[in-house]
């Protein structure tokens, strides 16, 4: 059994994803999973190496182990990089029935959903696809599914979401689960913002049969790390923690123990025989 982080380098880490991979290291310990480490480079215009070596010393300095992946940059960029497997994706998008082509501009969407749902404009046009005009969208189920007691609906909360961008890159949503099928990744764990990636993928992997993708039971969603109201992340410019990282590991631990109230750790191995 299996699980991964999955980092995506368009900006330097923040404490939102060190307290991830450190949870992520932690219950794959406790769990007896396999550990692997993926970095989603599939958009690499917005993906830079200096993040993607930040990724691999942040995993060094907390001193986490991975079991399979890319060892280093010159390892990842010859032999792992998303931006080489856009035959591979596109292939891969040729399996799934339930897709169609569509026209609609970002605005377009907008004005008619405040929240950007797709109105379903283009569902019965049966559009000619054409690179650099079209889209291609995943044509959603009516189902919902519960975590720890959460309902994601996919028509009400997710919609129709894009699986091929109109400048020729595939979604996150369509990358991620080929890599886990791929991978043989059998359990998840991501922050509770996630949520909603994790209902449109295992509908995704269902009508793709994917037989063998994580199932509900084995997804885990965290708490957010929460700064002034609002969680960390990359688009807010939230502060890198690499610089207190490399100082003293044992901060960030402390930090995550405390977060998660577990046990007072200082390092990785503490923190699996305290908690």
């Amino acid at each position: 059994m299996r699980t991964r982080i999955a980092p995506t380098p368009n900006g330097h880490l923040h404490l939102g994803n060190i307290f991830n991979f450190i949870y992520t290291a932690y219950m794959a310990n406790k769990k007896g999973l396999e550990l692997g480490l993926r970095i989603d480079d599939h958009d690499h215009i917005r993906c830079k190496d200096i993040y993607i070596e930040e990724v691999f010393e942040a995993i060094k300095l907390l001193e986490i182990d991975i079991d399979f992946g890319p060892k280093n940059l010159r390892d990842f960029k010859n032999n792992f990089s998303q931006a080489k497997k856009h035959n591979e994706y596109w292939d891969f998008l040729k399996g799934l029935e339930r897709k169609f082509n569509c026209e609609c501009s970002r605005k377009k969407i907008f004005e008619n959903n405040e929240q950007g749902l797709y109105p379903g404009f283009c569902k019965n046009k049966e559009i000619s696809f054409v690179q650099d005009l079209h889209a291609i969208r995943y044509n959603s189920p009516n189902t919902s599914y519960h975590f720890d007691g959460k309902e994601i609906s996919i028509q009400r909360d997710i919609g129709d979401i894009i699986l091929w961008r109109k400048d020729n890159i595939p979604s996150y949503q369509l990358v991620s689960i080929y890599e886990d099928f791929s991978d043989k990744v059998t359990h998840i764990f991501r922050g509770e913002d996630l949520l909603t990636s994790s209902a449109i993928q295992i509908a995704l992997a269902n009508d793709f049969g994917l037989s063998t993708f994580p199932k509900i039971e084995n997804f885990s969603h965290h708490s957010l790390v929460i700064e002034n109201g609002e969680k960390l992340s990359k688009s807010r410019h939230s502060d890198s923690v690499m610089e207190a990282l490399r100082e003293d590991p044992s901060i960030i631990y402390l930090l995550f123990s405390e977060f998660m109230t577990l046990q007072p750790s200082e390092n990785l191995s503490e923190l699996i025989s305290k908690n």
